[in-house]
């Protein structure tokens, strides 16, 4: 905050924007853009570089994060209609709402699944090699 006198009246506080402050610059506090990432950009995660910078010089606020088409609620909710749908046809009596969300997630389910055993083999055989090394 800044204290400004204006004559003998009282200081009045008025706060600043961090760009005049020079905390950030006009640049930073422009909103990001996505953009889809090439393989290298996606290997090395550099796409998100400018978000990680800005995180840095000063706490993010939800207008700097960027809006991506798939997140968008109403593309959501239609895909979970669509799901919820099928459960019913399929089983009308007693429809399960989680059978119904893991249909749409199943790809990110078994993406991560893979992801997870791979680090838990990983995590075993890391002992197991190193006294193989050690026996040598």
């Amino acid at each position: 905050d800044v204290s400004v006198k204006v004559g003998d009246t009282a200081a009045v506080k008025k706060p600043l924007p961090a760009a005049a402050l020079g905390v950030i610059s006009d640049k930073d506090s422009r909103p990001l853009r996505w953009h889809t990432p090439n393989p290298l950009e996606q290997l090395t995660f550099w796409h998100v570089f400018p978000l990680i910078s800005r995180g840095h010089v000063r706490r993010l606020e939800p207008e700097d994060l960027c809006r991506l088409p798939e997140m968008e609620s109403e593309l959501l909710a239609n895909a979970f209609d669509r799901d919820w749908a099928a459960e019913k046809a399929k089983n009308p009596e007693k429809p399960s709402l989680v059978k119904a969300c893991l249909v749409g997630s199943r790809p990110t389910f078994l993406f991560t699944a893979v992801l997870y055993i791979i680090a838990q083999a990983t995590l075993f055989s890391g002992p197991l090699l190193l006294r193989q090394i050690v026996e040598a």
